[in-house]
């Protein structure tokens, strides 16, 4: 958390800037969810249309999605 807190504080100072690229919300939202396989849940993804592209930092947005997965498969019931 803290490094995360560090993360975002350089990014915000201009100390770390953004490497924003265009990339395929759909891929990069099931390569996270993948990564992220949980004992007794399961998460799906479905982006229409599927082929749509989101300018972002594929790094930053991966350490967020990251964070919101690991806070879900917590405080989620199983299933």
């Amino acid at each position: 958390l803290v490094s995360d807190l560090l993360d975002l504080s350089r990014v915000e100072e201009g100390v770390t800037p953004l490497r924003v690229k265009d990339i395929r919300l759909s891929d990069f939202l099931s390569e996270a969810v993948a990564q992220a396989r949980v004992d007794g849940l399961r998460y799906s993804v479905t982006v229409r249309p599927e082929a749509l592209p989101v300018p972002a930092d594929p790094d930053r947005l991966h350490q967020l999605l990251a964070n919101l997965i690991d806070n879900a498969s917590r405080h989620s019931p199983a299933g």
